[in-house]
């Protein structure tokens, strides 16, 4: 495997030999002073071209950044194919080295700078960037939630906790497994907000919460851990409970650090629900849930 110089010097030499790129950029895990260094870092690079056709249109150049394993071009997936200020390629090569190139037009260049503070300038052919700070976690840090996001992901998690109770109930494994998905998603929103006001924020929880657990006690992570259950209905039913009750817990701390209001009303409401629906024979024809 190529080391992280020889990557660096490959990525800044085809940029200065080639008259269409007029600046280069790494960003990502690799310029972060705070990231654990490893062999499997992405190496995320920005070119800035003047027209993105004749990269996207001849790709042969690509063959310089080494044998390809597998590439995805995500900007033309879904039936993407209209263009767009930049396109990317994603790569990953036989020797394990992954290159996440962009090539990013020269007229969204202020765009991206502002949206990645971990951005180092290799190259710059026509000064088009600033004297940019170190590179920094900033624009990565966990933001405090307005009353109103705060509100969506509490009416969210409850919402979708009926339909992951509904799947359970009907035996429907699999279309109980994909709500329970998006309870989780509100879950892990949920508790990275209560992982930065324990912290008084800032905090950087990562790409899919892979940082997380550095957050929180050993406790709530454990629990975290309970709400991945066998795709089985008892243990997605034991999932939608663990997930609510921790769901209630860190709601009522966050919204106490935070100053901020928790329907009582709601969540009892569902909760209710919940209980009901379990314990409800599958073949019975009679609701006595009466709210």
């Amino acid at each position: 495997m190529r080391n992280q110089e020889e990557m660096i010097t490959l990525l800044f030499k085809k940029a200065q030999a080639d008259p269409a790129v007029r600046a280069a950029c790494l960003n990502g895990s690799r310029v972060n002073p705070t990231s654990r260094q490893d062999l499997l870092q992405d190496f995320d690079v920005v070119y800035v071209v003047n027209d993105l056709e004749p990269f996207i249109r001849q790709r042969e150049w690509l063959q310089e950044f080494g044998d390809l394993l597998i590439m995805q071009t995500p900007d033309e997936m879904n039936g993407g194919s209209g263009r767009r200020h930049k396109f990317a390629f994603l790569m990953l090569f036989t020797d394990g080295i992954r290159i996440d190139l962009t090539l990013l037009l020269k007229a969204g260049v202020t765009d991206y700078i502002n949206e990645d503070s971990l951005t180092v300038v290799l190259l710059d052919k026509d000064a088009l960037f600033p004297a940019l700070p170190p590179p920094s976690e900033q624009t990565h840090y966990v933001q405090t939630p307005d009353r109103q996001a705060f509100r969506d992901c509490c009416n969210e998690f409850w919402w979708v906790s009926t339909y992951a109770a509904k799947g359970a109930w009907r035996s429907e494994v699999l279309y109980a497994m994909d709500h329970l998905a998006v309870m989780r998603e509100m879950l892990l929103r949920m508790t990275t907000w209560y992982a930065g006001a324990s912290h008084s924020f800032p905090i950087n929880i990562g790409k899919s919460y892979k940082h997380l657990p550095l957050y929180v006690s050993g406790d709530i992570w454990k629990r975290l851990q309970d709400t991945f259950p066998e795709a089985a209905v008892a243990p997605i039913w034991e999932a939608v409970f663990h997930m609510s009750d921790l769901f209630l817990d860190i709601t009522l701390h966050t919204a106490d650090l935070l100053e901020l209001e928790v329907s009582a009303e709601e969540a009892q409401n569902v909760y209710r629900y919940l209980q009901h629906l379990h314990q409800l024979p599958q073949n019975t024809s009679k609701w006595n849930l009466h709210l």
